[in-house]
């Protein structure tokens, strides 16, 4: 009996390995995606664009250049992101594209200078209404130092909740 058993399972096996096989060999079985592959793949590469963005915002800071910051700054924006991070992350390309402007010799680096950080703000702005909520981190990013004199910076920053992302004072 248990002879039997073996036998019959030994054919289904086969059958059902030829019927895989069969399958796999089909062209219309191999073009077939899941449902979820055209998201997965969106998602990389928009992970992929904003990985190459930041690498860029910093090399290009480091060699203080600012047409590139520039450029890279436009391209994130046409990433279109609308989340609150994302949001402030526009702020933050802005916000070095002005400090490396404004370290730049001449009257025109200064006016362009200062368009690229009223630009920060009003991304900056933008996160705040979206939800972006990490008052510590907006006081203390230094991608946002060149913002600090500004007045309407100063009043962001005072009308950003204070919370579990506020830092202790130490004792």
């Amino acid at each position: 009996m248990q002879a039997l058993s073996f036998g019959v399972m030994w054919l289904a096996i086969s059958v059902m390995a030829m019927l895989l096989m069969n399958l796999a060999l089909s062209s219309k079985w191999l073009d077939m995606k899941p449902p979820w592959w055209e998201e997965q793949a969106e998602e990389l590469r928009q992970a992929r664009e904003e990985l190459a963005c930041v690498r860029e915002l910093r090399h290009f800071e480091k060699t203080k250049d600012a047409a590139g910051c520039r450029t890279t700054a436009e391209r994130w924006e046409n990433l279109n992101r609308t989340d609150a991070s994302g949001l402030y992350s526009a702020a933050c390309y802005r916000a070095v594209t002005a400090a490396v402007l404004k370290a730049t010799p001449g009257a025109d680096a200064t006016r362009l200078a200062e368009e690229e950080a009223d630009r920060a703000m009003t991304w900056l702005k933008q996160a705040v209404a979206a939800g972006y909520k990490n008052t510590v981190h907006v006081k203390e990013d230094e991608d946002l130092d060149v913002l600090r004199d500004r007045r309407d910076f100063k009043e962001l920053v005072a009308g950003l909740p204070a919370g579990p992302t506020e830092k202790k004072p130490e004792p």
